[in-house]
């Protein structure tokens, strides 16, 4: 077993640093997360209990405050400010 840190391990402490300069929630940094995690939508609503809806309201928020357009550009400028 590899001694340093995999990236998914640090991925909640990060995406924490990325939701306060976005001023995301801690349910949409949730939602991040798990779309992070690779999941589909219905599997997200699934994991915080409400309903696919719920996820696309959390999403459009996200997009909203990263200034992206979808859920994909938003995973991606949050994982690159995760990186650096």
């Amino acid at each position: 077993m590899p001694s340093e840190t995999c990236a998914v391990c640090e991925l909640p402490k990060r995406l924490k640093k990325c939701a306060q300069k976005f001023a995301l929630t801690q349910r949409q940094t949730e939602t991040i997360y798990w779309l992070a995690c690779g999941e589909p939508w219905k599997c997200v609503a699934e994991k915080m209990g409400i309903t696919p809806a719920g996820v696309f309201f959390h999403v459009r928020a996200i997009t909203r405050k990263t200034g992206t357009r979808n859920s994909i550009s938003a995973l991606a400028k949050i994982m690159r400010l995760t990186v650096s």
